[in-house]
């Protein structure tokens, strides 16, 4: 069994701009756990445990799938709490892009899979100390809207480990 996700990573650039407004979230009155720079991607969709006998079907069902869609930008801007401010468990990058969105939605009927709106994840937070304060810093940090384009669609292994999950990126399907 593997646990495996398909999603989108980001490049260098990207990932010093998130890093950037990662430090400015040290100070937050919570605990958290940020996400590494090489673990830094846009999730599309969760699969879960799955046997290892499934992934070339996977696999070809997404080389389809990209071989339908052309690359496209997406655009990261303002900060998200989710599920929402009265109970945060993550702090995260919005990605606007309605084509993205569409994207989303075909792999998981494709390929299945727990999706939720496409996001980049910061922070995930477990315990926040002061809520009014904590979502009062959050409101204040301005985000430069930042662009990608996206080329591609990873089916990507995560191995839990101590310190936190270790990425693999396992394939890439490449947009037209």
């Amino acid at each position: 069994m593997v646990r495996v996700f398909v999603g989108i990573t980001v490049p260098a650039d990207i990932k010093r701009y998130v890093m950037g407004i990662q430090s400015g979230l040290v100070a937050l009155p919570a605990k958290t756990k940020f996400v590494e720079s090489e673990n830094l991607h846009v999730s599309l969709s969760f699969l879960g445990e799955i046997d290892e006998n499934h992934i070339e079907s996977i696999k070809s069902k997404l080389v389809a799938l990209a071989n339908l869609h052309e690359k496209f930008k997406i655009a990261f801007g303002g900060l998200e709490l989710i599920p929402n401010g009265q109970f945060i468990r993550v702090i995260a990058l919005a990605v606007k892009s309605g084509y993205l969105e569409t994207l989303r939605k075909e792999i998981v009927k494709t390929v299945g899979g727990e999706s939720h709106p496409a996001h980049l994840t910061l922070a995930r937070v477990s315990n926040v100390a002061e809520k009014k304060k904590f979502v009062d810093v959050i409101k204040e940090i301005k985000c430069e809207e930042k662009n990608m384009l996206v080329g591609d669609i990873c089916l990507i292994q995560s191995t839990l480990q101590k310190h936190g999950p270790l990425y693999t990126v396992l394939h890439k399907s490449y947009l037209k």
